[in-house]
């Protein structure tokens, strides 16, 4: 890992381009790409209750999800893109009393690697995932994440990402792979701490996440909004990719003060309605 990738990950501020990069480095399998310049825009509240579709070059605001354009800037990538962006502005940061003593005194930046979700939530001190849909016996672990970034020179099935300041903890940030029905499941969690040296408002983009195609490779993105049985309301978003790759779908929500994304895309041609189906049985499966 470069020194100046350790001292863009210790910024507490992080900018918006920066945490784009991050993010496409994790799920580089996806080609997304990070943004430059993100402008936003509201749509008509009429049009809250609708699935709406977008196409690649709309940018509109639905159920707090902003899909934007990615235009070449100061990063070393070309072309241009599309995706989208979610904030979750009512999320509320946990207790410093709520983790364990060797989270509560981090200081700077550190990625750990685990050999299972379960180890993650062990190191944190706190249950993140209470899901039965992954204790399926069909549900096996994927190697889908290159950390050659941070000098991991190999791919890796879930890994942790905190964040310290001022011997603080503030921030954890935790990605998972798995397969099953020949189904592509990724997942991962944010979840952030009370810190004195944070505002509120800082604390809310620390859970804002962004998602980017190139544009050649979206036809379109729909979203819709999703309403559990167990009390989740999710966003769910469409995105029909062009040249007969497969539709990814991917849910987002948030919970006890957790953030969530969930991806789930088929290996199989003609199985988008299955990844989706197994996409709201993930949801429905939630217990918090």
């Amino acid at each position: 890992m470069t020194n100046s990738y350790r001292e863009m990950m210790r910024q507490q501020q992080l900018s918006e381009q920066t945490k784009q990069r991050f993010y496409m480095r994790l799920q580089q399998e996806e080609k997304k790409k990070p943004a430059s310049y993100i402008r936003r825009f509201s749509v008509a509240a009429a049009c809250l209750l609708l699935l709406i579709p977008i196409t690649a070059y709309a940018m509109e605001s639905i159920f707090g999800i902003s899909v934007v354009q990615i235009f070449k800037g100061d990063a070393p990538y070309e072309g241009h893109g599309t995706g989208y962006e979610v904030s979750h502005p009512d999320i509320t940061a946990k207790e410093l009393e709520d983790f364990p003593e060797r989270i509560r005194t981090m200081e700077d930046y550190r990625l750990v690697i685990y050999d299972s979700w379960d180890q993650a939530e062990e190191e944190l001190g706190i249950t993140l995932v209470n899901n039965t849909f992954f204790q399926n016996e069909g549900v096996t672990k994927e190697l889908s994440y290159d950390l050659s970034e941070e000098g991991v020179y190999r791919r890796v099935h879930c890994f942790g990402q905190y964040n310290g300041k001022n011997n603080q903890f503030y921030r954890a940030t935790f990605t998972a792979a798995y397969r099953y029905d020949n189904m592509h499941i990724t997942l991962r969690t944010v979840v952030t701490c009370q810190h004195p040296d944070i505002s509120q408002e800082q604390a809310y983009r620390m859970h804002e996440s962004g998602v980017y195609y190139r544009d050649h490779d979206v036809e379109e993105i729909y979203q819709e909004q999703y309403q559990a049985a167990n009390g989740i309301q999710a966003n769910i978003v469409t995105v029909d990719r062009r040249g007969g790759d497969a539709t990814n779908y991917e849910a987002i929500f948030s919970a006890n003060g957790v953030s969530y994304r969930i991806t789930i895309k088929s290996y199989e041609p003609n199985r988008n309605e299955d990844a989706k189906a197994y996409l709201i049985e993930i949801l429905e499966a939630f217990t918090f």
